[in-house]
């Protein structure tokens, strides 16, 4: 698997974004953070973090053990 095959999270993120109508800026108000993490999240160079992933559950209305999940299995196949 090439690393340009693995999809980061954020791109389930950025449909659902897409979805809500919201923009990054709108996220990162949600969020509390700055515009350039959460641009680092949907891009896949800043991690979910367990505070992260409790917010998103709250505003996008998805379990935070799913996007756990997501950022786990991504970062994991980026080590091998």
């Amino acid at each position: 698997m090439n690393r340009e095959d693995i999809i980061p999270p954020g791109e389930t993120i950025k449909e659902l974004l897409e979805l809500y109508n919201y923009t990054q800026l709108d996220l990162a108000n949600k969020l509390n953070m700055e515009i350039k993490t959460v641009n680092g999240i949907l891009n896949g160079k800043a991690p979910i973090t367990v505070d992260t992933a409790n917010k998103l559950e709250l505003i996008l209305n998805i379990d935070a053990i799913f996007w756990n999940n997501l950022e786990y299995n991504y970062r994991k196949k980026l080590n091998f």
